[in-house]
């Protein structure tokens, strides 16, 4: 790991690791607040949330779990990838 040069650029480097995890569509369509418990969740890499004309492993991947598990596993996804922002479908 290389040394930062200053506070700022530690600051930048963790937003460039970051990824959001847009829940809205989610909590649109289960009516729920908060995404939670054991199932399986499906996390794709555009805000349509389909799998019509995309790939799995690379549009879109579904993880069997806890939420929090498959959440991890698909941020790890999502920088694989170089996505910024991921989002969870139902």
């Amino acid at each position: 790991m290389e040394k930062l040069k200053s506070y700022e650029d530690f600051i930048n480097q963790i937003n460039e690791e970051k990824i959001e995890v847009n829940t809205r569509a989610w909590t649109n369509s289960t009516g729920k607040s908060i995404p939670s418990g054991t199932g399986l969740w499906a996390f794709f890499k555009d805000k349509e949330c389909s799998i019509r004309n995309g790939e799995e492993n690379i549009d879109y991947i579904f993880i069997n779990g806890k939420y929090s598990d498959a959440k991890k596993k698909a941020e790890d996804w999502a920088k694989k990838h170089g996505y910024k922002q991921i989002y969870v479908g139902s």
